[in-house]
């Protein structure tokens, strides 16, 4: 992300359980943010307060952290999205568990990254989210424990390639592992508004509204057999 500052009037909601992580989470932004700092709020509950502070103003980000793969965050999480469902999520966690972050996106979040990350990387995730791009740490795979069945039916495998286009389907790929719209266009030697074409023409055959919808549907449906 560089020295690029986010501008702007931006909201941003920060839950963590820790206090002193938000505070740190806050200093790690500065650089970032310029003078959009005034705009954060804190909750340190991880529960319905979470939701209720969501509601009470329009937030564009929630940062939120969690220090375990507690399944209680996730119908939180489904609760904020079906209210708010501009709302951008990223999750900063302790700890890189697979089956998790599947669940996580499937509740509606937008990245993910570990605790561990430096402050770039953080300004790097936050920027991504904010561009509607979905984004989880490089070291970090979706894959390593992938589902073979969505709500109890076997996936179709076949089902995607049927509905794109070669060249869709190498964007899909790309955008299903959260690779950048810029990154996408110099693998295919292709332009980057090229690559926004080819993602709006995916989400229409997909029936999808987002990149994280993207991810979402790429490793439920497809990740086994397209990682």
């Amino acid at each position: 992300m560089g020295n690029n500052k986010l501008n702007g009037s931006l909201r941003i909601l920060v839950a963590d359980a820790h206090p002193f992580f938000a505070s740190g989470l806050l200093t790690a932004l500065r650089p970032f943010m310029g003078r959009v700092t005034q705009n954060i709020q804190v909750v340190p509950e991880l529960n319905e307060n979470l939701v209720k502070a969501a509601n009470e103003q329009h937030f564009h980000l929630c940062i939120l952290g969690l220090s375990c793969s507690d399944p209680s965050i996730v119908p939180i999480l489904e609760q904020i999205k079906a209210q708010n469902p501009q709302l951008l999520i990223l999750v900063l966690a302790s700890i890189p568990d697979p089956r998790f972050m599947r669940t996580l996106f499937r509740a509606g979040i937008d990245g993910f990254i570990l605790k561990t990350c430096n402050s770039e990387e953080l300004g790097r995730a936050v920027s991504r989210v904010l561009a509607g791009e979905a984004y989880f740490s490089k070291e970090l795979s979706l894959f390593k424990a992938p589902d073979s069945h969505q709500n109890g039916i076997p996936v179709q495998p076949h089902s995607i390639s049927n509905a794109l286009t070669k060249r869709e389907m190498d964007v899909f790929k790309r955008l299903g592992k959260a690779v950048p719209s810029a990154q996408i266009a110099e693998e295919l030697g292709i332009s980057v508004l090229t690559v926004k074409i080819h993602r709006r023409n995916i989400m229409n055959k997909l029936q999808l509204t987002s990149q994280a919808a993207i991810v979402k549907y790429f490793y439920e449906a497809e990740g086994s057999n397209l990682a």
